[in-house]
């Protein structure tokens, strides 16, 4: 009996050892691999012990040339004009603060907004400056991180304006966070 138990316990261990994590790096998975829903950053919403509501948004802030996710939790959930609005504020003071920035601090070049569909039209007075990718790529990635945001398109006086793609290339249609993967940072 006892040499059965010793058999025994040398078969289970080495079932263990065989479901151990592989000795070799794991590979990061490209994002383009993923699927739509695991690319997409999600909004979700919870309730808070008081009951009262409480969701969660993604803010875009610039590190160096990339474009890193903070997550801010917000009472009553969040819409366009308020991610915007942070985005024109900038990020807090203290922590990481001092190594991420924003591209948005002209609160005049962002005249108005409307939704409908699933899209949502940004009115622009002017897109100047050498930060154009990185300040429409914080505006699509923050704005599709709402729930009902899918896309957003740019206009000035009614009319599409062409924007800059990571890629440098300009394009006039509206705009989904895959056009943005790219300038996604690893932290």
């Amino acid at each position: 009996m006892r040499a059965l138990a010793t058999s025994l316990a040398v078969i289970l261990m080495a079932v263990v050892a065989a479901c151990g994590v592989p000795s070799r790096e794991v590979e990061p998975i490209d994002r383009q691999d993923l699927p739509e829903s695991l690319r997409a950053p999600a909004s979700t919403t919870t309730s808070s012990l008081d009951g009262a509501e409480i969701a969660v948004a993604a803010i875009y802030w610039i590190k160096g040339d990339e474009l890193v996710r903070e997550s801010v939790l917000f009472e009553a959930g969040p819409d366009v004009d308020r991610l915007l609005a942070l985005l024109e504020r900038g990020p807090a003071r203290g922590g990481d603060a001092q190594s991420v920035r924003s591209a948005i601090s002209d609160s005049d070049a962002i005249v108005g907004t409307s939704e409908r569909d699933g899209e949502v039209v940004v009115e622009l007075d002017e897109v100047t400056g050498t930060d154009q990718v990185l300040a429409i790529g914080q505006i699509v990635m923050t704005l599709t991180s709402l729930p009902d945001v899918t896309s957003v398109r740019f206009v000035r006086a009614g009319e599409t304006v062409a924007v800059p793609l990571p890629d440098g290339s300009l394009v006039r249609r509206a705009l989904d966070p895959d056009d943005y993967s790219p300038l996604l940072g690893s932290s």
